[in-house]
Formats: C-alpha cells, sequence, structure tokens
C-alpha cells in the first residue's frame, strides 16, 4: 500500500492527548523540551504533527506531542493524517522515524519501541524490522533495554533528560526500593555528574557488600545524614563531601594516610615553588621534591649549596 497522508486543519479537541498506544516511552515522562522560543504554529509548519484518524473516535497522536501539547484548547494546526488502515508497523516505523531524523533514540525510546515491535509483530520480524534502525548492542540487548521501562515516574524522566546516567539506571532497578529511592534522591539533590554518579554508585555498593547493610542503612547514617542536610554548603560542596566520607568507610587506612601526609606536609611551611610528593597510594615511604627557579641563572648560584646537602644526604 502507498502511503499518501493528508495535510489537514485539525482542531485539538478532535486529537485525542490521552492516548498513549504510539507513544516510545511510558506515560508521564518527558519526551522532549517544551516549546519556548517558537510559537506551536511555526513549528507546525516546519515539521507538521502526524496524526492516526480513528473510526468514530479521536485522532491518535504519531509524531508533535510537545507541540500539540503547547496549544489551546480550542485551537486549531495544520497536520498530517495518515490512512486509518495503515499497518502497526508502519505506524511505528514513522513515530521512530520522527526521533531518528532529530536526534538519537535515548535507551528509554529504543526499550519502548522495541517492546511494541514484539508484541505487535512478534520477536522474529521485530528483530528484522527494528533491530537495525535501533542499534542495538551486545551489551544493550532488547532483554535489558526493556528493564528501564519498569523504571520509577521521576527516574524514567531523569534518564530520558540526560540527568541520569545509564548503567546507573539498571542498578536501581537492583535495589531494593529504599535504597533506590535515596540514591535517587541524592543524585538529584547534589545534581551529579555521570562520572559521580559512577564512583557513588560504585562506593555504596562495595561498602553494602562489605559490610551487609543496604544503601539506605549506609547514607542515613549520622554523618551521611548531617552532609546531604546542609544548608551552608552548595550541592557540588556536598557531593565532595559526601564521597570522602564514603571513600574514607571504604578505605579507612588510606584516608588516614591522606590525612597524615597533609599534616606532614603543611608542618614543613614549603616555601613558594617548592612541592612535594609521595609514591602512588603511599605505597612506599620515597618521596620527591620539586622546587622551581626563576632561570638558569638562580639556579647556577643557589646549585653548590644544594648540592652539597644532596651529596652528604646520607
Amino acid at each position: 500500500m502507498t502511503l499518501e497522508p493528508i495535510y489537514q486543519e485539525v482542531f485539538t479537541a478532535d486529537i485525542d492527548l490521552d492516548d498513549r498506544t504510539f507513544d516510545l516511552t511510558p506515560p508521564n515522562v518527558t519526551t522532549e523540551m517544551p516549546v519556548s522560543k517558537f510559537a506551536p504554529v511555526t513549528l507546525a509548519l516546519l515539521r507538521p504533527p502526524l496524526l492516526l484518524p480513528i473510526p468514530a473516535g479521536k485522532m491518535s497522536v504519531i509524531s508533535g506531542r510537545s507541540i500539540l501539547s503547547a496549544l489551546e484548547p480550542n485551537a486549531q494546526i495544520g497536520c498530517l493524517l495518515l490512512p486509518a488502515e495503515t499497518s502497526r508497523t508502519t505506524i511505528l516505523e514513522l513515530a521512530l522515524a520522527a526521533i531518528l531524523t532529530r536526534r538519537p533514540a535515548t535507551p528509554l525510546e529504543q526499550a519502548g519501541c522495541w517492546r511494541k515491535a514484539e508484541e505487535w509483530l512478534g520477536r522474529e520480524e521485530a528483530q528484522q524490522s527494528f533491530g537495525p534502525l535501533l542499534e542495538l548492542t551486545r551489551r544493550y540487548p532488547p532483554s535489558r533495554l526493556i528493564r528501564l521501562l519498569e523504571l520509577p515516574e521521576n527516574q524514567a524522566t531523569a534518564l530520558q533528560t540526560g540527568r541520569l546516567e545509564l548503567n546507573t539506571a539498571f542498578h536501581l532497578l537492583d535495589l531494593d526500593r529504599e535504597s533506590s529511592t535515596l540514591l535517587f534522591r541524592v543524585i538529584e539533590l547534589l545534581h551529579l555528574s555521570f562520572s559521580n554518579q559512577k564512583k557513588l554508585l560504585e562506593i555504596c555498593l562495595d561498602l553494602t557488600h562489605r559490610e551487609g547493610v543496604s544503601i539506605a542503612e549506609l547514607l542515613n547514617r549520622p554523618a551521611g545524614r548531617e552532609i546531604l542536610s546542609g544548608t551552608m554548603i552548595n550541592p557540588p560542596q556536598q557531593a565532595i563531601r559526601l564521597l570522602a566520607w564514603l571513600n574514607e568507610l571504604r578505605r579507612p587506612r588510606f584516608a588516614a594516610a591522606i590525612r597524615d601526609w597533609q599534616s606532614f606536609t603543611a608542618s614543613l611551611s614549603l616555601p613558594a615553588g617548592a612541592s612535594l610528593e609521595s609514591s602512588p597510594s603511599f605505597e612506599r615511604d620515597i618521596l620527591r621534591l620539586t622546587v622551581e627557579f626563576r632561570n638558569r641563572v638562580e639556579l647556577e648560584e643557589r646549585w653548590p649549596a644544594l648540592r652539597e646537602l644532596l651529596v652528604n644526604k646520607n
């Protein structure tokens, strides 16, 4: 069948915005940035919403939901209408194409597309028709990606909008509900970067495995609550303090060595231009002193005294 959509002015009252049949993300999850700089009607001229007429019912949205949602209740807007008999396979391809022509699909959209394709077409046909389009990998096969659809609404929205790191999202699904909720709240509260999300998760998982406690029990310790409830410091400072505290719990001997080193270097009162380095992780008691000179003349002037000290150091 040749696809021949019709361009037509449509009243928003005739569009069922509550119908999410062809959405690739779960309901109530933010999928696009809100329309702001340009009027919805202007955007619709460049990218008309795509609709599917439903016999004896309102029209279903295939693409352009953010444009339609920004309209007044009784507004009229130009849309492309698909033939009512358009197959679900074609509709799903169009819904995915509407995303891929603007940007790569997010993991949540990949998961949503795969679930619909598998339900409507069966696994084999879904793989043939949508596997190449979704660019699924061995690391994130459909069976793993589809788990993302189980995320709570706030976590799913954070993943969709780029605030939650993908592997962290998978780990949140494996945690008990209290730990998952608290860990995500910490990520949001401290505006953690992807790298810091990974660090926080890695340290917490190591400590909980070692101590036999949950992440919620770990972060709810008095020191953790004090850091997270601090109002006198900003989120980046809170993040630094939280990770430092957790690292100290994780490697107390190393944390003690750092404090001892900081105290030792402070006691030396090193002059400007001089710095002291230890061996990596304080594995060996060998120090490296670095001294800067303004130029060669200064070095030549001071070298005899320095050389004598170095020669006689033993």
